[in-house]
């Protein structure tokens, strides 16, 4: 199949409901042509984007989770990650994701990094009950 086709496909499989298939399809796009990994990125981050608007988190996470494969010093993907990772109610792997994305963003994005610290200080990781996780373990990044 040729490419456009494939993302075309892959856009009808994200209409109706079938996300997973979506994200493995414009997936093999990047894999059979890298000269279309620009509209890839695009692909999936507009899907993860969508999913996330509509609470499918656990179908966002793995679009965030792909873009971060594929853009590993984006910090904006690591941070949105950290998003779908605490709205799926896994606070230390969202931490973890946050942590990363102001670790990537510390010398570059002002904005950016005061967003992450805003989400990082909404959490509380106490009352979440996560042994050993807290706000001070940021100290270094916060």
């Amino acid at each position: 199949q040729h490419p456009d086709t494939r993302l075309a496909l892959a856009r009808c499989r994200g209409r109706t409901g079938r996300y997973l298939e979506a994200i493995e399809l414009i997936l093999e796009t990047a894999a059979t042509h890298p000269e279309y990994q620009p509209l890839v990125v695009s692909h999936l981050e507009t899907l993860g984007e969508y999913l996330s608007g509509e609470g499918a988190y656990l179908a966002a996470e793995e679009a965030f989770s792909r873009l971060v494969e594929i853009m590993p010093d984006n910090p904006n993907y690591w941070m949105r990650l950290g998003d779908v990772r605490v709205q799926n109610v896994r606070i230390e792997s969202g931490l973890d994701a946050y942590a990363h994305a102001l670790r990537l963003a510390e010398d570059s994005d002002s904005a950016l990094q005061e967003t992450i610290r805003q989400r990082l200080e909404a959490i509380n990781p106490t009352s979440a009950k996560i042994p050993g996780v807290g706000l001070n373990d940021f100290k270094g990044v916060l």
